[in-house]
């Protein structure tokens, strides 16, 4: 078990691009990681853009801090419209939503596999 991780962090470290092939780390093949088991109940600013975490590693659930640098991930972008800011909204946590960024309730069959950097519910008026 311990000569597997070992090799693993290896393909991580030693991750690069190669005659126009990039060679993809093995974090890529366990993310999504389930950042929280259920929605992120937050208030958005009409007009606004927001990049949605989609690895799940982000410190700053459920928006994008740029953990997923190099796992051949990217953060979904998107403009807060009229509509979205009436009411609070839910943003998926558990990042198995078929309607990103919104929560569809995927997280009910979720099984909870990564280590959550924020497993409490916030308000995130600030992003």
């Amino acid at each position: 078990m311990f000569r597997g991780r070992f090799i693993a962090t290896l393909r991580l470290m030693n991750s690069h691009q190669s005659n126009n092939s990039t060679v993809v780390n093995d974090l890529s093949r366990k993310l999504p990681v389930v950042a929280q088991a259920g929605p992120y109940k937050v208030t958005l600013e009409e007009g606004k853009r927001y990049s949605w975490c989609t690895c799940g590693l982000s410190e700053k659930q459920p928006f994008c801090d740029g953990k997923h640098k190099g796992s051949g991930m990217k953060s979904l972008k998107f403009e807060a419209t009229p509509e979205m800011c009436k009411e609070e909204v839910y943003l998926c946590g558990c990042k198995q939503t078929a309607n990103p960024p919104f929560c569809d309730g995927s997280h009910s069959k979720c099984e909870v596999t990564g280590t959550s950097p924020s497993s409490t519910q916030t308000d995130h008026n600030n992003h």
